[in-house]
């Protein structure tokens, strides 16, 4: 170890080194001699200043040699330590990889599992529906029976009654102009947002309702926010005018986010939070801006708008419902279990039936029943099931 630090170009051992004070090359360390050229590199020596000794030229060179053996293994360490932490690298995903597919390998047996119970579930409660079905069959019947038998009835004398007056629908000889406007209800207004595709994936449903009417023709309107599934909490906002038969949706804003709003009389007021940094002007303090809408001439339109000091969020602009009652014929229904299903609502029928159609979707859409399923995520949807003036929703997610 010795002989290699102090090895030179032409210098193999200590002892081959110029020993004493002697001056040397200060580059190949060739004693200098009397000339102006080193001897062995051609050095020219009397621009060198101060020649360096055997001695001093020789220390100078083990440590040379003894610096660039620190430097070589200080570069092996790293090296070794980049290879350590690529092999970590690569073993930790490979290790994550191979925890996803066992927890895919999980989920998706369970889900079989799930469908198999769900199956037999089924396969039990089908002779209960088959005999509620078959009642249900037996009484129409009777009721056609007892219907037809109105038409002719004779008298105790042989003389034949005058048939009583049939019941008739008044939905089916009265048009659609002549049709009272629907009631506004928080059920009626998110029904017809989902209608127009504007309450799919990414919202819980309405935020927020007010129930008054705004356009002065007697019906009660649905002024409305969506509520997010994001972190704005609202997104989107609008008003459903009740017309013979439905509705029409003159505003509509889907892009507002953290919105609010609140009715003055006839006008509805809307509320967005503002801070100081969107606002130079503004005093200290956060606030909001308000703008004032009123309904004219079949649209609404801003009349007016002003900043709010103080609160961001101002009371009366957010929250649940303002003169708004849910229909008496909602009802929570809870999960089944083991199935994948969950947050069984049944509106105007019983739960029982509820739980029938989201058991077997294609037995219900035989039935009569039509159903539309919104992706809601990964292995995820919300179902919606109407028939007539019922209907029934749940979620599916495995």
């Amino acid at each position: 170890m010795r002989g290699d630090l102090c090895r030179k170009e032409n210098v193999t051992e200590d002892s081959d080194l110029p020993s004493g004070r002697q001056p040397v090359c200060p580059r190949c360390g060739t004693p200098a001699g009397d000339g102006a050229w080193c001897q062995d590199c051609g050095l020219n020596l009397r621009l060198q200043g101060e020649l360096p000794t055997a001695d001093a030229y020789a220390a100078g060179v083990r440590e040379r040699r003894w610096l660039d053996a620190q430097a070589a293994q200080a570069d092996a360490a790293r090296a070794a330590e980049w290879r350590a932490r690529d092999e970590r690298v690569v073993a930790e995903a490979d290790q994550r990889a191979r925890d996803k597919g066992e927890r895919n390998r999980v989920r998706i047996e369970e889900a079989g599992k799930k469908k198999a119970q769900a199956t037999e579930r089924k396969a039990e409660r089908r002779p209960r529906r088959t005999k509620r079905l078959l009642a249900l069959s037996v009484g129409a019947l009777l009721l056609l029976g007892a219907g037809a038998a109105t038409f002719v009835v004779l008298r105790s004398d042989g003389a034949e009654q005058t048939p009583r007056p049939q019941r008739t629908d008044p939905m089916s000889t009265t048009s659609e102009a002549d049709r009272p406007p629907p009631d506004c209800s928080r059920a009626t207004a998110q029904r017809e947002l989902e209608r127009r595709n504007l309450l799919g994936e990414g919202f819980f449903g309405i935020s927020r309702l007010i129930c008054r009417d705004f356009t002065g023709d007697g019906a009660k309107d649905a002024a409305f926010t969506r509520a997010s599934t994001g972190s704005s909490g609202t997104l989107g906002w609008g008003v459903l005018v009740a017309k013979a038969g439905g509705w029409d949706l003159p505003l509509v804003e889907q892009g507002d986010a953290q919105v609010g709003i609140k009715a003055n009389g006839m006008k509805l007021l809307r509320s967005e939070p503002v801070a100081d940094e969107a606002d130079p002007s503004a005093e200290a303090g956060e606030g909001a801006i308000i703008e004032v809408y009123r309904h004219q001439n079949g649209e609404f339109r801003m009349e007016n708008d002003y900043r709010e000091f103080g609160e961001a969020f101002p009371e009366g602009f957010y929250g649940g419902s303002d003169s708004e009652e849910e229909p008496a014929g909602i009802e929570q229904c809870g999960d089944l279990d083991p199935a994948p299903i969950q947050n069984v609502t049944a509106e105007n029928i019983d739960c029982d039936t509820a739980l029938d159609v989201a058991e077997d979707q294609g037995e219900a859409e035989r039935l009569g029943w039509k159903c539309t399923d919104t992706d809601t995520g990964y292995e995820s949807s919300h179902t919606a099931c109407t028939k007539g003036g019922a209907r029934v929703t749940y979620d599916f997610a495995v």
